[in-house]
C-alpha cells in the first residue's frame, strides 16, 4: 500500500517533467517539423538563404553562392552538384522541392535577387516565430486535455492506496461496471478534445491560399518577375491557381484570368486588379497584403485555439465529469454504503 500511495504522490511530478522534456523537443526550432529524410529544420533554411544573399551582396554569382551554401536538403545538394559540374542556374532549378522552389522564385533569369532573398528570408523567420507560437498553445491545450484524462485514474489510486474498503470492492460487479463504463467515457472525451484541438489548429483553407498567393507573387515581384511568374510557381500546388496561370500565359484579361481564384482569394484579386487597371506598381501593394495575411492566418489559428476552453466544456460536461464521478467517486460511496450496518428490527 506505501508502494501506491508513494507511486501516486510522486505521478504527478514525474507526468510534469516528461510533459515539459516533450514540449521542449517538440518546439525546439533546428528539429525539422517532418522527418522526411529530404527535409531538414526551418532554421537551416533560413541560414541557407542568408548565406546566399552575403554571397551576392559580396559579388559571387548565384551559381557560386549556392554552391558555398550549405545544403538544406537531398534536393539542394543535387542542385550544388550540377551547379558545380558547369550547368546553368535556370536548368537546375527545376524540381518540386519547396527550397528548390523557393530558389526560383528569388531568381530573375540566371542571377538571384538580394531583395528577393531578404523577403524571403523576412518570410520564413515570421512563420517560424508564428508556428512557434501555434505550437506553444496547441501544447497548452494538449497538457489540460491530458490532465482531466488523468486525474479520475490518480483519484482512483490515491483513495485505493489509502483505504482498505475500498480495494476491497474494487473487484465487485458494481464498481466493475461503473469504473469500465467511466473508462469509456474517460477515453471519449480524450477523443473528443483531441479532435477540437487538431482542428483548431489546422489553418483557414482560403486563409492560408490568399496568404500563399500574395506571398509568392511579392517575392517574384522582388526578384524582377510578375504575377503570371508567381501563378506558374504555384501551378503545382493548387489546381487553381494552375488555371490561373494559364489563363495568363493565354493572354486573357488579368479580371477573366483571375476569376478561378476570385471566392478563395478576394483580397489578392481585387489588389492585382485594381492595380492593373491604375497602372500602379504593384510591389509595395503586395508585399504589405502578404503581411497582414500571414498575421491574419496566424491570428486566426490562435483565436480558434484559445476558444478550445470554451468549446470544450461540451465533452467535459458529458465525458470527463461523469467519468471523474464513475471512477473516483463511485467506488468510495460503494465501500461507504457497504460498511454501514442495517439495523435489526
Amino acid at each position: 500500500m506505501l508502494i501506491v500511495v508513494c507511486a501516486v504522490a510522486l505521478a504527478p511530478f514525474l507526468w510534469e517533467t516528461c510533459d515539459r522534456h516533450a514540449t521542449r523537443l517538440r518546439l525546439e526550432p533546428t528539429v525539422p517539423a517532418r522527418h522526411d529524410s529530404a527535409t531538414t529544420g526551418d532554421a537551416d533554411l533560413v541560414t541557407f538563404l542568408d548565406t546566399i544573399a552575403r554571397s551576392i551582396r559580396s559579388g559571387s554569382s548565384a551559381a557560386q553562392a549556392i554552391i558555398s551554401a550549405p545544403a538544406t536538403c537531398a534536393a539542394i545538394a543535387d542542385v550544388k552538384r550540377q551547379l558545380a559540374s558547369g550547368r546553368s542556374f535556370g536548368s537546375v532549378t527545376t524540381g518540386g522541392h519547396p527550397h528548390v522552389e523557393l530558389l526560383r522564385a528569388c531568381a530573375h533569369g540566371d542571377s538571384l535577387s538580394v531583395a528577393a532573398l531578404e523577403r524571403a528570408i523576412a518570410d520564413e523567420r515570421s512563420r517560424i516565430r508564428s508556428q512557434h507560437d501555434i505550437n506553444v498553445a496547441i501544447a497548452q491545450a494538449r497538457r489540460s486535455a491530458r490532465v482531466l484524462t488523468v486525474l479520475p485514474f490518480a483519484f482512483l489510486l490515491l483513495v485505493a492506496g489509502t483505504s482498505g474498503a475500498v480495494r476491497g470492492h474494487l473487484l465487485s460487479p458494481a464498481v466493475g461496471g461503473a469504473v469500465s463504463i467511466g473508462i469509456i467515457l474517460n477515453f471519449a472525451g480524450r477523443s473528443w478534445m483531441k479532435r477540437l484541438v487538431d482542428g483548431a489548429a489546422r489553418p483557414s483553407p482560403e486563409l492560408h491560399l490568399s496568404s500563399t498567393i500574395a506571398s509568392t507573387i511579392a517575392l517574384h515581384l522582388c526578384a524582377g518577375g510578375s504575377v503570371t511568374d508567381g501563378f506558374i510557381s504555384l501551378s503545382g500546388r493548387d489546381l487553381r491557381c494552375a488555371e490561373v496561370a494559364g489563363l495568363l500565359q493565354e493572354g486573357h484579361m488579368m479580371s477573366d484570368a483571375l476569376r478561378p481564384i476570385e471566392d478563395a482569394a478576394p483580397q489578392v484579386v481585387r489588389t492585382v486588379i485594381d492595380a492593373h487597371r491604375d497602372g500602379l506598381p504593384l510591389n509595395d501593394t503586395m508585399l504589405r497584403l502578404a503581411d497582414d495575411l500571414r498575421e491574419a492566418s496566424s491570428s486566426h489559428i490562435q483565436s480558434r485555439i484559445a476558444q478550445v476552453a470554451v468549446r470544450g466544456t461540451t465533452p467535459l460536461v458529458l465525458c470527463t465529469l461523469p467519468s471523474f464521478l464513475l471512477i473516483g467517486i463511485v467506488p468510495v460511496a460503494l465501500a461507504a454504503l457497504s460498511g454501514l450496518s442495517t439495523p435489526t428490527l
